[in-house]
């Protein structure tokens, strides 16, 4: 159950109309504000990660500077 809840929390901050698509820095600064417990750094970045609208993003931004 506690892992549900903690999965919601990040959905919730990671794709909400007011952070669309925070990087792990800025979501974990405002995460960390609200929120605490044991492994949060790591639950954020696994899940910032794991967004495939980030990541094609990020690919994008790094072509064009190369």
């Amino acid at each position: 159950m506690v892992g549900n809840v903690k999965q919601l929390i990040l959905e919730e901050a990671h794709s909400s109309q007011y952070f669309i698509h925070p990087g792990a820095m800025k979501m974990h600064q405002y995460l960390c504000g609200l929120y605490w417990w044991k492994g949060t750094n790591y639950d954020i970045l696994k899940h910032v990660t794991s967004c495939l609208n980030c990541q094609g993003v990020k690919y994008e931004h790094r072509n064009q500077v190369e």
